[in-house]
């Protein structure tokens, strides 16, 4: 075989080889930079290609208890998690540990106009309810009074709904979402042999020469 097969023969088996190990990495929007004034809501998505799967259970509850997290959902494969946001950056740069990263996607959600609307909208339900109650106590009617409970009545579910809303964005905030996945590693296949045993032969020859 003269040496432009060889080339040929080794950069087509390189270029499978490098197909089949190609990554997908999405660092995703720089939170880091956002005025201190803003709120947002954190979450990461990563994909770990690790050499056992039985070692990524114990490490991931390692990484739990290092940094307060709890989980959500566990699978054979992946899981979802809940880590303080305070501990959101150490926590992701610590899951390089289990493995060869495969993927990466931060995302930044801002919510600092939908606090601030939930706030305002449950203040003013609240100063409404107050009203009423006050308004009550110096009823001189049963039809007036009837009247104001039926807006109490209005009110209250309105109020209950909007406390929910603010709490559940707020922890969101408070306790960023992580969704971790792994595949066990694969050892090549039969033409990524034959690319590495191209690539040493030729090497051995470069040396050689």
């Amino acid at each position: 075989m003269n040496t432009n097969s060889l080339f040929f023969f080794l950069t087509l088996a390189l270029s499978l080889f490098s197909c089949s190990t190609q990554k997908n990495m999405t660092a995703g929007w720089d939170y880091s930079s956002a005025p201190d004034n803003e709120i947002y809501v954190l979450n990461a998505r990563l994909e770990y290609v690790v050499n056992s799967s039985d070692s990524v259970s114990p490490q991931i509850k390692s990484l739990m208890e290092s940094h307060q997290a709890y989980l959500l959902e566990a699978g054979m494969d992946n899981c979802l998690l809940k880590v303080p946001a305070k501990n959101f950056d150490a926590f992701i740069d610590e899951t390089k540990f289990l493995g060869e990263m495969s993927y990466k996607n931060i995302s930044a959600k801002n919510v600092t106009v939908q606090l601030s609307d939930l706030n305002i909208r449950l203040e003013n339900a609240t100063n409404a309810r107050q009203r009423y109650l006050s308004l009550m106590e110096s009823s001189g009617s049963m039809d007036e009074t009837l009247k104001l409970e039926r807006e109490l009545e209005r009110l209250n579910p309105t109020i209950e709904q909007l406390q929910s809303q603010l709490k559940a964005v707020e922890t969101d905030v408070a306790y960023s979402t992580v969704n971790l996945k792994w595949k066990t590693k694969k050892k090549p296949g039969i033409i990524g042999y034959i690319g590495i045993g191209l690539y040493k032969s030729v090497k051995w020859l470069f040396v050689r020469n």
